[in-house]
């Protein structure tokens, strides 16, 4: 079947057994390679060796006296193993023993994968060898890095440990023996659990929301009177919402434990949340009970089919049911029995103890998803509240989620992820089922009829989005570790006006050609005399719109240069699971039949597509197609389009997307008891509208003639109406907020205040003008600056928090920070509190991002940068990428570099133009150290 993965029949054994190397930081470790296969030798069978990009590296390529010599070159990127001398059949026998080393040298901490990508000259019918890897994840370790840092996260059913390679705590569940079966009590066992350590499976994707109310589906389920009823705001700044989607009359009751009200006192919330206040216990005091002998209590909520986990939260606080077997219920998602007598005691191990039930779900009716409590022997059913995460989100959502602090996915060498060929993803609703049995109940899975409907080389069995040809549902575009890159690029170096960054009609950017390691031999479509006689069809079919720049992309190609090695692109990307998606089309006159060029297409050494051939995929010469394959990657991904005799590979564009939302290395452990995992929502329509940012020529609107100074000892922020600006006149940054003058709307004021008033978030109904920390640290939580400006505690983002406060000189009143005076116009504890805290980006949790829910409209975004980590202070220790509404603002932004100094603080300010009714989100990418932003300002900007 045309993308299936299947086992490699190499004509070599495999090379090693996969082997992890600690390595200190400052150091050179030795990775020894066996060339031996049971009386062959790949050197001399021939062939030219690759490793990964990214490494820095020596390498001995002495073999034992028997073998032939070879030799090495070795860059700051890629490291190159000589062609060896080659020889004819027959292969000459070498004897066992044979062997090579590479050492690696640890220059900073990280994982670094080496592998083996290419082996092999090529057998006797001309055809190359398949490829076998040998795969070596080197640690670069420096115990710095964890010194202080506590991972227990109180939960006798997780290894706990930190990794002295990044820093990161380490939760690995416990084996299910020794009753840790559920390492994190959410009901789901650990083969079926998508996040084995999160209660509340925030690694599954977003939440969701209800199309009939508009409204995220974090529901406190109460609508009575009482104070804990209603709409609240969770200790991670979340809301949830007062109670809907109810088909009863609404019977709401509250805690009457210890008589209620202060004396009502609820344990395991932090376990939940990674935090407590007033309002979160609040969901724990309230709940909706069922109406007997009323109809079954149902919740339902208007979503697209697709693929779901369901969090329903439970506590006993009715001291008529304190006690095991005093209220139990059956508890159906979507008809199917998820949990048979749920005891909420038992399953919390107390009463006045929250606990969740999560259960995994596929909506295939087009009608919804329904959440029924089935009234039992005992009691009443009851509720707290409810919370839905779509798979990947998948296009649908618009709010992002918060983990909590103890979540944290495993490292490659102890997670197990679903290789392809196991993999069987669902797609929409056909007419044939089977049943797969999960830990608590019998699911019902829709299987689909045969088939390719997208055309996009994936069956629809193994389509993760079978009506989307570039499988936007699956995740969002990977990052290139190397170069800081997202994995979208215009396969094309030359001067011709198709090659280059190009803009596709959706609004993203595609970057030009890079991975590859031949020298580049770039063409274009000379189809109809080449220009605009060249006309490609098929394009509004994949994209879903056309343009000048996105037919570009398919005007270009990049084509392998014979008798050089195979056209191999490489990218350096963490352990997980990716869609590739290759995009061709035939523009050549030499080429416009079928045969004329076919190519074996080989990712992470598997053969997706034998003897493809664009022009039959496509159906015509001139017509773009995609290919796409889902690709297991333990650790960097390597596609390689192999030579035969019919012409040589040509490719137009490669795009890699990610599960899970970027380069997270969050996995999926396959369940137990089937091959069958969840896939992503299969209900995504084609990329929405393009968001860019507002160019030059529509941001300034200011008088040229009119001045303003800010004066340092000022205690307001400029009113938008009075206060008026003077654009320098030539190119420069004079207030140093990374906008040009030309594009600065109040470039005197690198605060931007005469831009306009401050935006409000519609979810939390707060100013956006936010501290950013929600430690108990005591520069965290709501300041008030020396302006009188009120600074409120964290919110928006979509991690569980991580904060830091400064270290510098030894933290506290040790650590000074210079440059305040000259953003606030003056000084005071509260407004260096500002900058003492900061929110840093969980590795290797998803990026760190921040949503809003504003109206559209054009903003400012102000983000305060300092650094106050004593382990960065240098240029380039640490570097991030900073995207508004998915665009690139600022490539490899450095702080120290920007502010001048360690230590001193500093602003980057964005114009941004929100259109597509999602509200303004804003992220920021790992380059070198986890990102880390102090402060967040948000301005409407005036018209």
């Amino acid at each position: 079947m045309p993308g299936a993965a299947h086992a490699v029949n190499c004509a070599i054994a495999p090379l090693l057994t996969p082997q992890s190397i600690a390595c200190p930081v400052g150091t050179s470790c030795s990775v020894p390679i066996d060339l031996t296969t049971g009386g062959a030798n790949i050197a001399a069978l021939g062939g030219t060796l690759l490793l990964s990009p990214g490494l820095d590296c020596t390498a001995d390529c002495a073999l034992d006296a028997s073998a032939p010599a070879g030799s090495c070159t070795t860059s700051a990127a890629t490291c190159v193993f000589a062609t060896f001398p080659s020889s004819q059949p027959p292969f000459p026998t070498i004897g066992d023993g044979s062997a090579m080393s590479i050492d690696v040298a640890c220059t900073a901490a990280g994982h670094k994968l080496l592998s083996i990508l290419d082996v092999g000259l090529g057998s006797p019918d001309g055809f190359p060898i398949e490829a076998c890897a040998l795969d070596a994840v080197v640690s670069c370790e420096d115990p710095a890095l964890c010194s202080g840092v506590s991972c227990d996260d109180e939960n006798p059913c997780t290894d706990d440990s930190c990794d002295a390679a990044t820093g990161d705590c380490i939760f690995a569940p416990l084996p299910p023996a020794g009753g840790c079966a559920d390492a994190d009590n959410d009901g789901l066992e650990i083969g079926d659990d998508p996040c084995p350590v999160d209660p509340r499976n925030f690694c599954f994707g977003t939440v969701a929301v209800d199309a009939a109310t508009g409204n995220a589906i974090r529901v406190n389920a109460n609508t009575s009177t009482s104070e804990c009823a209603g709409d609240k705001l969770d200790c991670s700044g979340v809301m949830w919402h007062g109670d809907f989607g109810f088909n009863q009359s609404p019977k709401s009751s509250t805690c009457n434990i210890n008589g209620g009200g202060e004396s009502c006192v609820i344990s395991g919330i932090p376990a939940l949340f990674g935090c407590d206040d007033e309002t979160t216990e609040d969901l724990f005091q309230c709940e909706h009970s069922d109406r007997n002998p009323s109809p079954e209590l149902i919740y339902t909520f208007d979503v697209p089919d697709g693929a779901y986990v369901v969090n329903m939260f439970f506590a006993n606080t009715y001291d008529g049911s304190e006690n095991i077997g005093d209220r139990t219920f059956d508890i159906k998602v979507e008809g199917e029995l998820a949990y048979s007598a749920f005891d909420q005691v038992e399953a919390a191990g107390a009463s006045a103890k929250a606990v969740v039930r999560a259960y995994v779900v596929i909506v295939d009716d087009g009608n919804g998803i329904e959440v029924e409590l089935v009234n039992g022997p005992a009691n009443n059913p009851a509720i707290k509240a409810i919370e839905i995460l779509s798979a990947f989100a998948g296009g649908t959502t618009t709010t992002t989620t918060l983990p909590p602090s103890t979540t944290t996915t495993l490292p490659p060498s102890t997670t197990t992820t679903l290789p392809p060929s196991t993999t069987t993803t669902v797609p929409p609703p056909t007419t044939t089922t089977t049943t797969t049995t999960t830990t608590s109940s019998t699911t019902t899975t829709t299987i689909p009829t045969p088939g390719d409907n997208d055309n996009d080389g994936l069956e629809n069995v193994d389509d993760p989005c079978p009506a989307d040809p570039l499988n936007r549902c699956f995740g969002s575009v990977a990052v290139d570790g190397n170069t800081g890159n997202t994995i979208r690029l215009n396969a094309n170096t030359s001067t011709a006006e198709c090659a280059g960054d190009k803009t596709d009609c959706n609004g993203d950017l595609w970057l030009a050609d890079f991975g590859y390691n031949q020298s580049a031999k770039a063409s274009s479509c000379n189809l109809g005399g080449g220009g605009e006689a060249c006309v490609i069809s098929g394009i509004t079919d994949m994209f879903g719109c056309d343009s000048e720049s996105t037919e570009d992309l398919f005007q270009c190609e990049h084509v392998d240069r014979n008798p050089a090695p195979n056209l191999i692109y490489d990218f350096d990307v963490p352990a997980g699971l990716y869609v590739v998606n290759l995009l061709f089309a035939n523009t050549y006159d030499g080429s416009a039949n079928e045969g004329d060029r076919l190519t074996d297409i080989v990712v992470e050494g598997v053969i997706a597509y034998p003897a493809f051939d664009q022009v039959a995929a496509a159906g015509a010469s001139g017509r773009a197609v995609v290919r796409s394959v889902l690709a297991n990657v333990s650790g960097g991904l390597q596609i390689e389009l192999v030579n035969r005799p019919e012409n040589n590979p040509a490719i137009k564009a490669i795009e890699v997307l990610s599960a899970g939302g970027g380069v997270t290395t969050t996995t999926i452990e396959p369940p137990s008891t089937t091959t069958t995992t969840l896939p992503p929502t299969t209900t995504t329509t084609l990329p929405p509208t393009t968001t860019t940012t507002l160019p030059p020529t529509t941001t300034t609107t200011l008088p040229p003639t009119t001045t303003t100074t800010l004066p340092p000892t000022t205690t307001t922020t400029m009113s938008p109406v009075t206060t008026t600006t003077t654009i320098p006149t030539g190119p420069g940054d004079d207030d140093n907020d990374g906008l040009e003058n030309a594009q600065d709307p109040c470039p005197g004021d690198a605060r931007n205040a005469c831009a306009g008033p401050l935006a409000t978030d519609g979810t939390s109904g707060l100013d956006i003008r936010i501290n950013a920390n929600v430690s108990s640290n005591e520069c965290g939580g709501t300041k008030t600056t020396c302006n009188a400006e009120t600074w409120y505690a964290d919110f928006g983002y979509n991690q569980a928090p991580k904060g830091s406060a400064c270290n510098l000189g030894g933290g506290g009143e040790g650590c000074v920070l210079s440059g305040i005076t000259e953003l606030f116009g003056c000084e005071n504890e509260e407004t260096e509190d500002i900058f003492q805290c900061e929110h840093s980006d969980r590795k290797p949790a998803p990026h760190l991002i921040y949503s809003f829910d504003v109206p559209n409209g054009t903003y400012v975004i102000n983000l305060y940068f300092a650094n106050t980590y004593d382990g960065t202070q240098g240029v380039g220790e640490r570097t991030m990428d900073i995207f508004a509404e998915g665009v690139l603002a600022y490539d490899d932004f450095d702080q120290v570099v920007a502010a001048g100094a360690s230590a001193r603080v500093v602003v980057r300010s964005m114009v941004v133009n929100v259109t597509d009714s999602d509200g303004l989100s804003f992220h920021l990418e790992r380059v070198q150290q986890a990102p880390a932003v102090k402060g967040i300002e948000v301005r409407s900007l005036l018209p």
